[in-house]
C-alpha cells in the first residue's frame, strides 16, 4: 500500500493507493482526506506539531509499504517565503516518519507530477481534476477537493515509478 501526501500548513491532502488505484473504504468512498490547521488553533510550531501527530497516526493506522510526498522545488526569489520553508519542513517530517517505519519514500515535485499525467504550464485546478478522474476511472466529484486530487495524482505517478523499479 502507498500513502500519498501533499503537504501544506493550512491543508495537507492524502490518499491511499494500491497498484496505482485508490483504495476504497467499506462505504465506497476513497481512503483519502485532508488534515487542516488554522492560525486560530495555535502558533506555526504548534500547527506543525499537530500535523506531525496526525501524520504519525496515519502511518501507524495504515502501515504503508511506500510513501509518496509532494516535494518542494526552489523556483527563485518567489520561493523564498516562510510558507515554502514550512512546506520543506513538513516534507522532512513525512520522510522521517516513513523512514522510522521502514517504508520506502519517493519525493516528487508538483511540476513533475503534472507532466507525468500529461499536463504542462499553468494548469487550472478543474483540468487537473478531470485528468485525475479519467486516469483513475473515478466518478466526477468522488475526490472531495483539490488537495485529495493532488494527492491522488502524486500517488498514481509514484505507483508507476515503483512498478517500473520492481
Amino acid at each position: 500500500m502507498l500513502l500519498a501526501i501533499d503537504p501544506g500548513l493550512a491543508v495537507t491532502g492524502w490518499c491511499c493507493m494500491s497498484g496505482g488505484k485508490l483504495i476504497f473504504r467499506d462505504d465506497n468512498l476513497p481512503l483519502a482526506g485532508t488534515l487542516r490547521t488554522s492560525p486560530k488553533f495555535g502558533t506555526t510550531e504548534e500547527r506543525i506539531g499537530s500535523l506531525r501527530k496526525a501524520l504519525a497516526f496515519m502511518f501507524d493506522e495504515f502501515g504503508p509499504e511506500h510513501v509518496a510526498i509532494e516535494g518542494y522545488v526552489y523556483q527563485g526569489a518567489r520561493s523564498e517565503t516562510g510558507n515554502s520553508l514550512i512546506i520543506s519542513r513538513l516534507v522532512g517530517i513525512a520522510e522521517g516518519l516513513a523512514t522510522a517505519r521502514h517504508a520506502s519514500t519517493v519525493v516528487i515535485d508538483k511540476n513533475t507530477v503534472n507532466r507525468r499525467i500529461g499536463l504542462t504550464g499553468e494548469v487550472p485546478k478543474r483540468r487537473v481534476r478531470q485528468m485525475v478522474e479519467a486516469m483513475l476511472r473515478l466518478e466526477p466529484g468522488l475526490l472531495r477537493n483539490e488537495h485529495e486530487v493532488d494527492a491522488a495524482a502524486l500517488g498514481w505517478v509514484a505507483s508507476m515509478q515503483i512498478r517500473r523499479a520492481a
